[in-house]
């Protein structure tokens, strides 16, 4: 295991199984499956560590910031996203709403898995809140541009990194709404993390989360 401190890692396994060991309270060992999530807050000290030890491949999503308040004592929440009974709408993960997990920031962490055309409007907490949009599956249209497998955008892609393949990306800060409509066939699924970070916390993850 290693250290951290003042750390909040959040993660959302979209396949296979994550063995997750961390020190907070008594100390946890999980398996995490499809569709389990978890955020562990460091605080004031702690030590966590993840393995893939099935022969199936894991592939999860990874959100590292720093809290709002330093030195709170550590702790670890889990909860599990099921694809059955919760499709075809936006569901908040993490954040501030009944049934999501907390966290000591600023910050929502949503997921849409829908399998039919529609509209699916995000409203961001305030104007000064970003929003980043993971396309997992399929693609979407997010405002005007559309965004595809493995892209990640906000409602306007106004440049590209260097990474390859290219990926899109913006933060918006004056959009009140986020339009999100998937563009694949009927019955074919489109699954979408979205991220509702207010600016400061924004950069603080850009600047200890790599």
């Amino acid at each position: 295991m290693h250290p951290h401190h003042n750390f909040i890692i959040c993660a959302f396994v979209l396949e296979g199984e994550l063995t997750h060991v961390n020190t907070a309270g008594e100390g946890t060992v999980d398996q995490l499956r499809q569709g389990d999530y978890y955020v562990f807050s460091a605080g004031s000290g702690g030590k966590h560590c993840e393995l893939s030890i099935s022969p199936e491949n894991m592939h999860a999503i990874y959100l590292w910031l720093m809290p709002n308040q330093l030195y709170l004592p550590p702790t670890y929440h889990r909860a599990h996203f099921d694809l059955r009974t919760r499709r075809n709408r936006i569901v908040q993960l993490v954040g501030d709403s009944d049934g999501a997990l907390p966290v000591a920031q600023d910050l929502r962490v949503s997921r849409l898995v829908t399998d039919r055309p529609g509209t699916y409007t995000y409203t961001p907490r305030s104007p000064v809140h970003g929003v980043y949009v993971f396309v997992k599956e399929s693609e979407l249209r997010c405002g005007t541009p559309r965004s595809g497998l493995g892209t990640a955008s906000a409602s306007a892609a106004s440049r590209r990194s260097n990474a390859k393949p290219p990926i899109p990306r913006t933060w918006s800060s004056s959009r009140p709404s986020c339009s999100m409509m998937p563009t694949s066939a009927h019955g074919k699924r489109s699954t979408a993390m979205i991220t509702d970070v207010a600016g400061t916390a924004h950069r603080m993850c850009k600047r200890d989360g790599g």
